[in-house]
């Protein structure tokens, strides 16, 4: 999907219904992008000043919606690359990303998941209104997640004891490493708390809610 030169500073996706990951590899800058589905759904892209922004092509009249399951969008980046942001926008579609740093990641999913994997994030709000989140050996200084019904795991790298957190789930259970509850859960990192200190926020509807 065309030649990128330069470094880049921040991605910007916003789709209808698609599947999207981001991965850091051994490369410099924007290593690639590709797209599989209909060719009549490839997304506009434009690569600017270091910003990557990818969005929904206009819609021709009378074109009836695809299956989710039949489109992807897979973007590879350097590992090394520091983003300003990270910005995914989905009304359908799961996002994957792996091995990638950015100061502020907002991932949001109408229906779908959002998973996180060996990444680092200054500050991370991840909505879902139907699917799961899990994040897994993130480094993470601040994140908010919420999820109308689905599930939520963080487990991140450095200790949960780290940590404010603060959970709310209405229907399900919150497990705090061995121990589990329901409704509500709230401590401070080492039993105390400034605005500096690294956060985790989790509300969910209907769901369970997991910190490792």
């Amino acid at each position: 999907m065309g030649v990128f030169k330069g470094g880049l500073k921040s991605i910007k996706i916003e789709l209808k219904a698609c599947n999207v990951s981001v991965t850091g590899v051994n490369s410099a800058g924007l290593e690639g992008i590709q797209y599989t589905g209909s060719q009549s759904r490839t997304p506009q892209v434009s690569f600017k000043d270091g910003a990557l922004v990818i969005t929904e092509k206009p819609a021709a009249g009378g074109r009836k919606g695809l299956a989710v399951s039949n489109m992807s969008l897979d973007i590879k980046i350097s590992k090394d690359a520091d983003l300003r942001f990270l910005d995914i926008k989905l009304n359908s579609g799961d996002i994957s990303v792996k091995d990638v740093s950015a100061d502020w990641f907002s991932g949001i999913v109408g229906a779908g998941n959002i998973t996180l994997t060996n990444s680092n994030f200054l500050k991370a709000d991840l909505v879902t209104k139907a699917g799961n989140v899990n994040v897994s050996d993130t480094n993470l200084n601040k994140v908010r997640i919420d999820a109308n019904a689905g599930s939520a795991k963080v487990d991140a790298v450095e200790p949960r004891d780290e940590y404010d957190i603060e959970c709310n789930v209405k229907k399900g259970n919150v497990k705090i490493g061995n121990k589990s509850s329901s409704g509500k859960y709230k401590s401070k990192a080492g039993g105390k708390s400034s605005k500096n200190t690294d956060s985790i926020e989790i509300n969910v509807n209907v769901g369970n809610i997991e910190i490792q």
